[in-house]
């Protein structure tokens, strides 16, 4: 699965249980493909109100899965290769 990030709802949260519990009940590998900037970004609101506030938290229970990789990748910043050449 290739994503932007991986929202926060009830339908998310279904999501992540069932590919958790799915790898382990089976020998089917996952593997998460995120945006790491939109996937490790918090959403402050979410936390004072207690719940999971960015995509990471959401992923927590796959962490522990077998089977199951979750990477986050980075775009190059063109903002930054412009600044770093200045």
């Amino acid at each position: 699965l290739a994503s932007l990030y991986i929202g926060s709802g009830e339908r998310e949260r279904e999501l992540v249980e069932a590919m958790a519990a799915g790898a382990r009940s089976t020998r089917r590998q996952t593997h998460l493909v995120l945006d790491r900037w939109r996937a490790s970004r918090a959403l402050e609101a979410r936390r004072q109100a207690g719940a999971p506030a960015s995509s990471l938290e959401i992923l927590a229970p796959l962490l522990d899965a077998p089977r199951v990789r979750v990477s986050l990748v980075s775009a190059p910043r063109p903002w930054a290769a412009a600044a770093a050449a200045a």
